[in-house]
C-alpha cells in the first residue's frame, strides 16, 4: 500500500503549482519506505552479496531513513509560521535538508562499534549507542512536540468545527505517541549503553520493530487522501465541483435578473473559474450573496415554514419574479437566506440546501406572478 501510494502521488503531485508541502510529504513516505525495506532482513541479505555493505550497516541506514522521514515532516510543521516571515525558501529549507544529511553519516559512525561487534545498536553497551539515539529521538521530539503543542493550542482556543476537532485530536494522540517513543528510545539507549535496564530494553527493541510498521501504514493512509480527492476533481466528482454544478441554475437565474445593477458580475466569475474549483466555488457564493442584496428591495416578509430552506427559497424566488417582472421596488427586506454570517463551507452548504429546492420555488412564483 505504501508504495502505492508513493507511485500515485509521484504521477499526480508532482510538478503541479502549489504543491511544495505536498512535495514533502511525498519525499517523507519515499524515505519511510526505504527505512522499511533496509530493516527487512532479505534486503539486508541482498545488500550485504551483492552491494558489499554488512547486515549491520544496511540496518542502521534504515533507521538512518527514518530520521530523512523527519526531516520533510518538520519542513511541513514550520511552513505554517517560518514562511509568512520568510519569502525566500531558502532560509527555512537549506538549514534542516543540511541538518538531516550530517544527521545519517553521524548516526552511522557512532553505529560502527555495534557493527564491529556484529550486534544491534539497540543491545550494545558504550557512549556510542546514547550518542547514536539522541540524534535519531532529537529528530523525532522535532516532529512530536510541534504537533503536541498545536493541537493544544488550537483545542483550548476552541471555536472549531467538529471535523477540525476530530482532527486535532488525532493529531494529539500522534503527536503524543512520537513524544513517547522519543523519550522512551533515548532512555532506552541509556540502559543500554550501561548495561542496565535489559527487560525494558527488550521491551523497547520489540516496540520498534512493531511501531514501525503501523506509523508506515497510518501514513500511507494520510498520504493516500490527496490523489484520491485529486482523482475526484479529474472526474468532476469532488465537492466543489458538485457544488458549483447545484449552484449553476440558481447562479444563472439570478444574474440574469440583477447583473444590470451589479456591473462585472458574470465576467468576475468567469475569471475565478480560470484560477480554480474552490476560486470559481467562492465566486459564485459572492456573487449570489450580492444579488440577494439587489433582490432585498423586492422582498416580502417570509412566511413561517417548518424547514428554513424550503422558506428561504420561495422568498427568493418571488423576489426574484417580482424584479424580472418590472415590479417597484421597496423597503428592503434581509432575505433569509442572507440572515446570517457565514464562512465559505457554511454559505455553500446553506445555498446548496435552497439550490435543491429552487425549480420548485422558481415555478411557483412564476406561477402566482402570471
Amino acid at each position: 500500500m505504501s508504495v502505492a501510494t508513493f507511485i500515485a502521488r509521484m504521477i499526480l503531485l508532482f510538478g503541479r503549482s502549489g504543491s511544495h508541502t505536498e512535495r514533502l510529504v511525498t519525499y517523507a513516505l519515499g524515505f519511510a519506505i526505504l527505512a522499511a525495506v533496509f530493516r527487512e532482513e532479505e534486503a539486508q541479505n541482498f545488500m550485504a552479496v551483492h552491494v558489499g555493505l554488512s547486515v549491520g550497516f544496511t540496518r542502521q541506514l534504515g533507521t538512518t531513513m527514518i530520521v530523512m522521514a523527519y526531516v520533510p515532516l518538520v519542513l511541513v510543521l514550520v511552513s505554517s509560521w517560518a514562511r509568512s516571515r520568510f519569502s525566500d525558501r531558502w532560509i527555512t529549507d537549506k538549514p534542516v535538508w543540511l541538518a538531516g544529511y550530517i544527521s545519517v553519516p553521524l548516526m552511522l559512525v557512532f553505529g560502527t562499534h555495534a557493527r564491529v561487534l556484529d550486534q544491534y545498536i539497540d543491545r550494545t553497551e558504550g557512549w556510542q549507542t546514547v550518542a547514536y539515539f539522541s540524534i535519531f529521538s532529537a529528530w523525532c521530539a522535532a516532529v512530536s512536540v510541534p504537533l503536541v503543542y498545536v493541537s493544544v493550542r488550537d483545542l483550548v482556543r476552541g471555536q472549531l468545527r467538529g471535523k477540525h476537532i476530530a482532527t486535532y485530536l488525532v493529531l494529539l494522540v500522534a503527536g503524543a505517541w512520537a513524544t513517547e517513543e522519543a523519550i522512551s528510545i533515548f532512555a532506552s539507549s541509556v540502559f543500554a549503553a550501561t548495561g542496565t535496564g535489559t527487560s525494558f530494553v527488550e521491551f523497547r527493541f520489540a516496540a520498534n520493530e512493531n511501531n514501525f510498521v503501523y506509523i508506515l501504514l497510518l501514513g500511507a493512509i494520510v498520504a493516500i487522501i490527496r490523489p484520491i480527492y485529486l482523482l475526484l476533481e479529474l472526474a468532476d466528482l469532488d465537492p466543489a465541483t458538485r457544488s458549483i454544478r447545484k449552484l449553476q441554475p440558481l447562479r444563472e437565474d439570478l444574474v440574469a435578473t440583477c447583473k444590470d445593477d451589479i456591473p462585472g458580475l458574470d465576467k468576475k466569475y468567469h475569471a475565478a473559474a480560470g484560477s480554480g474549483r474552490i476560486e470559481a466555488l467562492q465566486r459564485m457564493t459572492v456573487e449570489i450573496r450580492d444579488c440577494l442584496l439587489v433582490l432585498g428591495r423586492f422582498a416580502t416578509p417570509i412566511d413561517d415554514h417548518t424547514d428554513p430552506a424550503t422558506a428561504s427559497a420561495f422568498q427568493v424566488a418571488a423576489a426574484l419574479e417580482r424584479k424580472r417582472s418590472g415590479g417597484a421596488p421597496g423597503d428592503y427586506i434581509r432575505l433569509h437566506a442572507a440572515d446570517r454570517d457565514r464562512d465559505l463551507i457554511e454559505e455553500v452548504r446553506a445555498l446548496n440546501k435552497i439550490a435543491c429546492r429552487w425549480e420548485t420555488a422558481k415555478q411557483s412564483a412564476i406561477s402566482t406572478h402570471a
